[in-house]
């Protein structure tokens, strides 16, 4: 090392230099100075002699660091700032005050400021958006120190368009220091065109999907916001990777529904969020997926769609099963039952638990098909409900329709359709007595009196 660099490298570790040079020409100063290039590290009593700092700050024969700093804006700023503030947003306050040359000076050596104060502020966490935006778009600095300044502070950007290489997009997301919208969500989906590992970590983080869901993305955001890319919200419906409660919030105010989802890769815990958000159009197709990839979701499709089921109901192709859901389901009202029932194609009629349900919600009053009465006396469990059946649907037969209907009951019934002159004893009961006075009326019994044992003799008619 020649001599004169060691003569400047001594004197800029000298603290106590003004007080050093006292008596000494300071223009002679200044020249040494400016011949060695002294870059001084810190200087002790500056506002004892304001010539030599004035030279100093404007000639850049300091190295760059937060003691210096903090002197160049107390002595010659102009602009009033809030010197509290520079412990806090250091270099927006330095581009806020009237220190040209200061600023000038950070300008052309930035990767030394961010390292060497920048970063070394542990309370330097609230620079302003554009701040933080300007360094990141400065290409003098490098990745790392930019991910170093992204990380350490709390203040996030608003729209990702303003950085301008996309391949520093990541850092905010990763880092979280992105202002949550659905439109910084679809800038950067389209750049990856994919739900990728960092867009799905950003996502979810519990208070951003928070966020998302109190924006209704549907019809009217897209034609407000030309450039969103309603895929990803496809994509997010169709992806099992988030946790259930980021999903719920995820999918919640999607204002667009589809009859084309593929929800072959979904939790049913999911798809049921799906219906229960109306994300489904109610259609056929989607009540058959729903069916085919789910336990009862298909269900509470028609539930949440009960009105417009009732107007399109054979475009529906419902089982036996589904129709014991249906007819079993707290969601659906009693008037509503009964018009699904009167809807039912007769053929699902084929177990008891179907039989008991629609006796149960029937209108009783109706006077339906013999083939209905046919169906439900092959399944109903309750003697009672099966005689009170017949009753209720005499209207609809004539006499020989009465006699095949009396044939499906038990023996003790089914004998009067033989019409031999014959005995028959029923148990005396309400409704057996009420089926004994149609019996009469018809004609298919000549009289009936007590027997013993609580019974009821019928006695037949001979033809």
């Amino acid at each position: 090392m020649d001599n004169g660099k060691q003569l400047s490298n001594y004197l800029a570790d000298m603290h106590d230099f003004v007080n050093f040079i006292q008596g000494i020409d300071i223009e002679k100063i200044k020249q040494a100075i400016g011949i060695l290039d002294i870059k001084f590290k810190q200087l002790d009593n500056l506002e004892d002699n304001l010539d030599l700092f004035q030279y100093v700050s404007d000639n850049n024969h300091y190295e760059i660091n937060n003691d210096f700093i903090v002197k160049i804006l107390k002595q010659f700023d102009d602009n009033s700032i809030n010197m509290e503030d520079v412990t806090t947003s250091n270099y927006s306050t330095i581009n806020q005050s009237s220190c040209t040359h200061l600023k000038s000076y950070i300008t052309s050596n930035i990767e030394d400021y961010i390292d060497n104060v920048f970063l070394k502020i542990d309370t330097n966490i609230q620079e302003t958006e554009k701040t933080i935006i300007d360094l990141i778009n400065n290409d003098k600095i490098n990745d790392d120190l930019k991910m170093r300044i992204i990380k350490k502070q709390e203040t996030k950007i608003s729209d990702l368009n303003s950085i301008e290489e996309q391949e520093q997009w990541y850092m905010f997301l990763e880092q979280n220091k992105i202002l949550v919208t659905w439109d910084n969500v679809s800038l950067y989906y389209n750049y990856n065109e994919s739900l990728e590992k960092i867009l799905v970590q950003y996502l979810s983080i519990k208070d951003n999907a928070l966020e998302l869901s109190k924006t209704k993305v549907g019809k009217s955001y897209c034609e407000k916001h030309a450039k969103f890319n309603r895929q990803i919200l496809r994509d997010i419906m169709e992806t099992n990777i988030f946790e259930l409660h980021i999903y719920d919030k995820l999918v919640q105010n999607i204002g667009y529904w589809y009859f084309d989802l593929d929800i072959s890769n979904l939790d049913e815990e999911k798809i049921a969020l799906l219906v229960k958000h109306n994300n489904f159009q109610f259609e056929s197709i989607c009540f058959d997926t729903l069916k085919e990839h789910t336990a009862s979701q298909h269900i509470a499709l028609i539930e949440r769609n009960i009105n417009d089921y009732l107007d399109k109901f054979d475009d529906f192709q419902i089982d036996t099963d589904d129709a014991i859901r249906l007819l079993e389901s707290e969601n659906i009202a009693l008037t509503i039952k009964k018009e699904i029932i009167e809807k039912i194609d007769f053929n699902l009629i084929n177990n008891s638990q179907i039989a008991k349900l629609i006796y149960t919600y029937v209108d009783k009053t109706i006077i339906k098909s013999i083939n209905y009465t046919k169906a439900m006396l092959k399944h109903l469990a309750s003697l009672e409900s099966r005689i009170n059946l017949v009753v209720e649907q005499e209207e609809e037969f004539n006499e020989e329709e009465l006699l095949d209907i009396l044939r499906l009951l038990p023996e003790k019934y089914s004998k009067v359709s033989n019409l031999d002159g014959k005995q028959t004893v029923l148990n005396r009961t309400d409704y057996n007595q009420s089926l004994i006075s149609l019996l009469d009326t018809r004609g298919f019994i000549t009289k009936h009196k007590l027997d013993k044992a609580n019974g009821i003799r019928l006695y037949i008619k001979r033809t």
